[in-house]
């Protein structure tokens, strides 16, 4: 004997999702999506943030090291053998000079430091180095620091077409070289071709470096947005005191003094 199945109820028969939960629902899963789209986004931006920070240093560091080297290792004629030193035939005997002049950020120097890198070379590791600020040529707001190598030393290193550039920095904020007087890092100026600095080179260099970070794509977007807002840019610094292996036997230009206290 077939039964006769009960008719649903109403509440049965009417089983499913009303239009508010779906609304409702939606509404969670939007809200979610969102949270994890901006959760994405800043861990890529905080990763490109980390990657500019250690190019960055890099560079800095990488800076510092050449005009650490090509300092330490600067040389030059004494007095007593100026006038029979031909450095070899060139036009010109070894030298030191560090200029700032205004704008003008100059620092040139024989050094013994030079590397070649090309296989079996028989190149001396005689050159004469010069450290100064440019425009960036691409974006004159920028400063860059360059370094500039000439092994041939035929001419002067401050002309166009002398010597190798590499550009070291390219948004240089701040390159401060002060030298050693036998009291502290008073010197700017040194010029070892005249004067009373004549055939003598700085005993101590301190070196200071400054660079700004470049801007990342979401701080670019922010400053595209509000071009009139001033904002302050981040930047690393270095700094490191050299001595210079070659002045054992000179005098400072003033009397040190009997306790210096590093600072």
């Amino acid at each position: 004997m077939i039964k006769k199945q009960a008719p649903l109820s109403r509440s049965e028969s009417e089983s499913g999702f009303t239009l508010i939960e779906i609304l409702f629902a939606m509404g969670i899963l939007a809200s979610i999506s969102v949270f994890a789209i901006q959760m994405i986004s800043n861990q890529m931006e905080i990763r490109n943030d980390i990657s500019i920070l250690g190019d960055t240093q890099h560079g800095v560091h990488a800076a510092m090291s050449h005009l650490f080297d090509d300092i330490r290792h600067a040389y030059i004629i004494p007095k007593n053998l100026a006038g029979d030193a031909n450095a070899g035939g060139r036009s010109y005997t070894p030298f030191f000079t560090r200029k700032v002049l205004g704008s003008e950020n100059f620092l040139a120097f024989t050094t013994q430091n030079y590397r070649s890198f090309v296989r079996d070379s028989h190149q001396s590791n005689i050159a004469v180095v010069r450290y100064f600020i440019r425009k960036d040529p691409k974006d004159p707001t920028k400063d860059q620091l360059v370094r500039r190598v000439d092994t041939d030393m035929a001419e002067r290193i401050d002309l166009d077409g002398v010597g190798i550039d590499s550009v070291l920095l390219k948004e240089l904020k701040e390159f401060k070289v002060h030298l050693w007087d036998g009291e502290g890092f008073q010197r700017e100026d040194w010029d070892s071709t005249t004067g009373t600095e004549r055939g003598t080179l700085p005993k101590m260099a301190k070196l200071f470096i400054s660079v700004y970070l470049p801007l990342s794509e979401a701080a670019a977007q922010k400053q595209a947005l509000e071009p009139g807002r001033d904002r302050e840019r981040k930047s690393i610094s270095l700094e490191s005191i050299v001595y210079l292996r070659y002045t054992l036997d000179q005098k400072d230009p003033k009397t040190p003094v009997k306790d210096y206290s590093w600072k």
